[in-house]
């Protein structure tokens, strides 16, 4: 639902609740005290307030709605010599920011606690986009969500993060389907190849690193305002990671250690080519200092289990390691808690105030989480490769704090949020919070051998589809439509809502048949019944379904949108 222009021969409702202190909204002399700490534009003493179309953005934001692509489409109509008025919470400097670079100039004032009021106009000499000055706090974590002025100008081509997100979707309904099929080896697993280790590195793979690599390659230079990397890079280490990741699951699947072999040397070409780019990107980067920290420790890590990973696989064909169980385990605590833990926790400082409208909060804590993550990573790789349980154990209590304060910061950023409701992906994303100590306790309790053999198996599950995939959905929701918007916006279209770009009802389809399959899955797994598990994994596929339609009809409102534009 977007906000049509209203009239502006009557007064908005907020005019009528302020105190006779504070000028009015349209109009006016502005007292000194109210005045926002920016020049006073010679354009503002011929700006007509009265004429002036307005947008408030605060119902938008209460309804938990992106108001950016509202207020560019408003701009957008506004003749030459328009003007345009913006009530707002805050001072929207990413958005004033966009507006300049569109051939706009604005002006902010302060009319209270959380009142502000932006006056734009088209056709003056437009200064260099205003920057809200960031609390201290923002400054120490480098957090304050993404930088979205100049975004467009940083965007890669669309096919390369429509191939990405492409490929997980589509690995996201085969993997539900895997578990469907081999549902009886599903709950009798303990480790080794197989069908069952083939549908897990379908998930880590396929939906998991396809999605890192795409949304790293786009987000990150738009978070970090640096340009982003070569297409033919990003074209490259698609190619890598398709072909690689095919013959190393073909491998698992078929028992052949050969595909296994090619195949991770493939996939490790890949993540060298992307730990390449976002190297630069961290090196290059401002003052993100927590965000880099959080990338760097990820790469060291993924670059680590990609070497496991070969020596792995060529052990199933020479038989060289000696022990083959204690690097499978010092790999999956490299991949599965060094580089997507980390990326997680890292994406999570930017991502989570973007879609809560928040300052991020609690930097101390978000360190603390940072080093206590790195600690026990480095902990549990060490009892992994040593087979002391000593350490394994010190570094899952370790993640367990780590987990805690992660949570902790998030929730104290949410109750600071300026969006008064949120939006529905928040239900998988607090779903991946409760997962992810979860996941930790159980392999605490294996490590203790303190339960059942089937915790084997619930572990695995619980990680991969409990903690990330439920984390990656709930990104990818907003994700998306948000940059689909932002390329229609670059060919030439007006800028287009990207709640209207979302399918609602897949989105609420895949949202419960997700949740309904995770219980199924899991209760299936503790009880070992292979018809639950095939019953969850039944409304996992369905859900993954619904999601795949949800990202096709993104793409089909897109191409729409910019075909009636350019006609």
């Amino acid at each position: 639902m977007t906000h049509d222009l209203p009239p502006t021969a009557a007064p908005e409702p907020a005019c009528a609740s302020q105190p006779a202190a504070d000028p009015p909204c349209r109009g006016g002399p502005v007292p000194d005290a109210a005045v926002a700490a920016e020049a006073v534009p010679a354009w503002l003493a011929g700006f007509d307030a009265s004429a002036a179309a307005l947008v408030d953005v605060r119902p938008m934001l209460a309804e938990g709605r992106e108001p950016i692509a509202d207020v560019l489409a408003a701009a957008e109509q506004i003749p030459s010599g328009g003007g345009l008025i913006i009530l707002a919470p805050f001072n929207p400097a990413p958005l004033r920011g966009l507006l300049h670079q569109r051939g706009f100039a604005t002006y902010g004032r302060r009319l209270g606690e959380r009142r502000w009021n932006i006056r734009v106009v088209r056709g003056a000499a437009a200064p260099s986009p205003v920057r809200e000055a960031r609390p201290v706090e923002v400054r120490r974590t480098g957090g304050g969500g993404l930088k979205l002025g100049g975004a467009t100008q940083r965007l890669l081509p669309e096919v390369i993060p429509l191939r990405f997100f492409g490929v997980a979707l589509l690995c996201h309904a085969a993997a539900w389907a895997g578990i469907l099929i081999f549902a009886e080896e599903v709950s009798g697993y303990r480790g080794g190849a197989g069908p069952v280790l083939a549908v897990l590195h379908l998930v880590a793979l396929g939906v998991l690193l396809a999605t890192a690599m795409g949304a790293s390659f786009q987000m990150l230079p738009v978070a970090f305002a640096l340009p982003p990397p070569p297409a033919r890079l990003c074209h490259l280490a698609f190619v890598l990671l398709v072909t690689g990741g095919a013959g190393l699951i073909s491998g698992f699947a078929l028992y052949e250690p050969l595909p296994m072999v090619g195949g991770a040397i493939l996939l490790g070409g890949a993540v060298m080519l992307h730990g390449l780019s976002m190297t630069r990107l961290v090196m290059q980067a401002g003052d993100d200092g927590l965000l880099r920290w959080h990338l760097g420790a990820a790469l060291v890590a993924i670059g680590c289990a990609v070497v496991l990973a070969i020596g792995l696989s060529l052990d199933v064909r020479f038989g060289w390691l000696d022990s083959h169980p204690d690097v499978a385990r010092a790999h999956l605590v490299l991949a599965g808690f060094g580089f997507m833990g980390l990326l997680v926790l890292g994406f999570s400082q930017i991502l989570m105030p973007m879609f809560a409208v928040s300052n991020p909060t609690g930097d101390r804590l978000a360190w603390a989480a940072f080093a206590l993550a790195v600690l026990a990573v480095l902990g549990a790789e060490a009892g992994a490769l040593a087979d002391l349980r000593a350490l394994l154990i010190a570094g899952l209590v370790a993640g367990l704090c780590a987990a805690l304060c992660h949570i902790i910061q998030m929730t104290l950023m949410l109750r600071k949020r300026i969006r008064a409701r949120l939006g529905p992906e928040f239900l998988l994303i607090r779903l991946s919070w409760l997962f992810c100590p979860l996941s930790l306790g159980l392999a605490l309790a294996i490590v203790l051998e303190a339960g059942p053999d089937t915790l084997t198996p619930l572990f695995g599950f619980c990680l991969i589809f409990g903690w990330y995939l439920s984390f990656l959905l709930g990104v990818l929701q907003r994700i998306l439509p948000f940059l689909a918007s932002m390329h229609a916006s670059r060919l030439g279209a007006k800028a287009l809502s990207p709640v209207k770009l979302a399918s609602e009802p897949c989105l609420t389809v895949h949202r419960w048949c997700h949740i309904a399959a995770l219980a199924l899955v899991g209760a299936g797994l503790i009880l070992a019944d292979g018809w639950i598990i095939r019953l969850g994994a039944l409304a996992g596929l369905a859900g993954a379904l619904a999601f795949l339609l949800f990202g096709a009809e993104v793409l089909k409102r897109t191409r729409g949108h910019i075909s009636a534009a350019s006609a």
